[in-house]
């Protein structure tokens, strides 16, 4: 498949230690640029935050629906490559999922942070609680290979990614910055590509949402469990977490750990 180029966002002094920021599906690199960017850069760290292929700015390289998980991996390992130095890699969503398949597969990084992140026994679960709450779209995206049905309207991105009390406003902007997902991404997520077990000791942080709609906190617990952790629990925090009153407090989580790794 093609390796298309990326759009990547970048903040903060060039000689600051990397840290490369993985979105999730449906998102792309604006997702961090409220609170995360700028926190990470004003503690001297040199922020990273592409655009996944076919996401945000970034070209597709080929039909959307094609990609796959190794190949959003495979374009992150070129980000990260020739840095000069390891990287922390954070993830959020399916962006955690591709962070574990990039540790799974030994590149080098100082840490992993994983925020409301696919776990690794993949989102069979997340699909089933979908299929509950919205059986005609998730049944939806096969003839069309398309994921875009899952979160195409204002009250279809609250029900997944915010609270039920988020403002029609915060619902309508969301679902005007979402965009499709890969087909193939996603049954790899289900199931058709797991990611194997990361080095032992490599540093984790793992933040869970209280609220979220896709991944429970004893899954995350679990994924927490398998990097030698626990989690960080934001009770009434949703799947988007950044996007929450408890945004805030991930932030300075996420910030104190990235200050603390060696």
């Amino acid at each position: 498949m093609t390796e298309p180029a990326l759009h990547i966002r970048r903040a903060g002094p060039e000689d600051g230690p990397p840290v490369v920021l993985v979105h999730g599906a449906w998102h792309a690199g604006w997702f961090w640029e409220h609170d995360l960017i700028p926190a990470l850069a004003g503690q001297g760290m040199r922020v990273i935050a592409p655009d996944l292929r076919g996401h945000g700015q970034s070209a597709p390289g080929a039909p959307l629906w094609r990609t796959r998980i190794a190949d959003y991996a495979g374009d992150i390992a070129q980000v990260i490559d020739g840095r000069g130095r390891p990287p922390v890699l954070i993830g959020h969503s399916m962006g955690g999922f591709i962070c574990q398949h990039l540790v799974a597969r030994g590149v080098a990084v100082r840490g992993v942070g994983l925020l409301a992140s696919v776990p690794a026994q993949g989102a069979i679960r997340a699909a089933l609680r979908i299929l509950r709450r919205a059986p005609l779209s998730l049944l939806s995206v096969t003839p069309r290979l398309s994921m875009r049905p899952l979160v195409d309207t204002p009250d279809k991105a609250r029900a997944m990614f915010l609270t039920p009390d988020a403002s029609d406003d915060a619902a309508t902007r969301l679902a005007e910055r979402l965009g499709d997902e890969s087909y193939l991404a996603f049954l790899d997520m289900i199931a058709l590509d797991l990611p194997g077990k990361p080095a032992a000791g490599l540093p984790a942080c793992v933040i869970a949402g209280g609220a979220d709609a896709l991944f429970s906190v004893a899954e995350q617990a679990r994924l927490a469990h398998r990097f030698g952790t626990t989690p960080h629990v934001m009770p009434g925090a949703p799947h988007d977490v950044l996007l929450s009153d408890e945004g805030a407090q991930a932030v300075r989580v996420l910030t104190d750990w990235v200050l603390g790794l060696p």
